[in-house]
This record gives structure tokens, sequence and C-alpha cells, in this order.
């Protein structure tokens, strides 16, 4: 890893010059950010985009994620690149920015390496593992702190059985976090009474007015379904309860 204030780290990246190839572009930007010689180099895919508003509208752009072996020569610093690190997989998906996380994950599998760090074998090894114990308690992960919240949007992600995606659903307000809004939000629309019901109760826990929108928009989806009469009316309530503690909320301002 590397970084230039010693941190903020992130990969090693660069850019073509001229007509270059993309592995003449790896095999100088290694040299020249990290002092690393690469000695075997995978493809392991390619994105493109573009800019949609400011000033890279219209700008295309590409990003190369490629699995490198390199041999590390003596750390001598030039350009804006001030720091060097090496770290294991685990402690490297932690490291750049949080919003990249998912894109760092799936090229981490690709690449074959193992990045699941501490807190997760921690979270895997007293709870996600463990979610069929009757002594299952689902405030205790948020001891953890919101680090550890993704786990179980991951987690319920993929989880099938109504009662295991209700147990998670529990696990994710109780972090009391409003990020856990969206997971909420898919829940509120699960075919299982016991996964909307508790995401409706989190809903509520966590309010505001992201919190009004969702159920706003699962009322309109459950009020053209003859069957989810009653979901309609338990939404309604819920909405109720987040207004009033916007109303107090303001009034204790």
């Amino acid at each position: 890893m590397v970084s230039g204030d010693g941190r903020a780290w992130d990969f090693p990246a660069g850019r073509p010059e001229g007509e270059e190839s993309w592995e003449q572009t790896l095999r100088r930007g290694r040299l020249e950010a990290a002092c690393a010689v690469v000695e075997e180099a995978r493809l392991l895919w390619v994105s493109r985009g573009s800019g949609l508003e400011g000033t890279a509208k219209g700008m295309g752009w590409g990003e190369w994620r490629i699995w490198v072996k390199v041999k590390l020569l003596e750390w001598k610093p030039e350009f804006e690149i001030g720091f060097r690190k090496v770290v294991s997989a685990g402690e490297a998906i932690d490291l750049p920015p949080k919003v990249f996380r998912r894109i760092w994950e799936r090229a981490f599998g690709e690449a074959g390496l193992p990045f699941v760090n501490e807190l997760e074998q921690t979270i895997r090894r007293r709870f996600l593992d463990r979610v069929d114990d009757p002594g299952w308690r689902d405030h205790d992960p948020s001891f953890y702190g919101v680090d550890a919240l993704p786990y179980f949007v991951a987690a319920f992600e993929k989880e099938r059985a109504s009662e295991r995606r209700a147990k998670l659903v529990r696990a994710i307000w109780q972090f009391r976090d409003r990020s856990a809004l969206p997971t909420l939000a898919i829940a509120l629309a699960d075919h299982a009474d016991t996964v909307w019901q508790d995401a409706l109760d989190g809903i509520v826990t966590l309010g505001g007015e992201e919190g009004l929108a969702i159920l706003k928009q699962a009322r309109a989806v459950s009020a053209g379904r003859p069957k989810e009469k009653e979901k309609v009316e338990w939404i309604d309530e819920a909405a109720e309860q987040i207004v009033k503690q916007m109303r107090n909320e303001r009034d204790g301002d």
C-alpha cells in the first residue's frame, strides 16, 4: 500500500504515457510509485465510464484491476508518494475509502486473496455462525460499533430462511445507524411477516425524513395489493410514530 501523507492509504495506480500497453504502464507505475518490480501480472477486469455532471461531464475514464506479483526494492520515495507499507489482504481491504470496499472485495476474490479481517472473523464466530442458537441476542453485535454493520447487511442479503433474515434485520437496526435504512427498506418488502415487521420496527427507531420516505414508497406498493391491507395499516401507524418523534425533536430544540 502507498500513501502521500502516511494517513490515507491506497493501492499503487497510474496512467499510460504515450502508446504504452497496460503491461508497460503497470511495470513503470509500480516501480515509480512503490519501488516494486513486476514479476507476474494477470488482468482481472476493465471498467469504463464517463462523467455525468460538473467539470467531469462527458469525460471518459477507465480502470484496470490487475493481479500482480512483485519484488520489493529498497524504498526510495519519489514524486508525490511518500510512504509504503506491506500488509495482509485482510488489512488491505480496510485501508482504502470504504465506498470502494465492494470493488476491492470482488478484486481480491477473483485474485484468490483471503481478505477476511479480524473483526469479520469475530463477527462470524460470535454471531453469524450462531444465528440459530437459542441464546443469540440481536442487540449484542452493536457493541462492536458501526464498522461491524456491513457484515450483517451482507449476511442478510445472502440469507434465504425467513427466520434467520428476521433475526439479522433486528441486529441491523440495533446499531442505531441510519446507513442501515436502505437495507431495512428492502426487508420491508419481504414476503415473510416476521421480516417486514422487524424492518418496520427498525425504520421507526431510526426515523427521520428518510424513514418517512421509505414508508411512503412501501405504502404505495402495498396499497395496490388487497392481501396487504393489514400491512398498510401497520405502515400508517409507523409513519405517525415517526412524525410524532420528529415533532417532539423540533419542540425540544
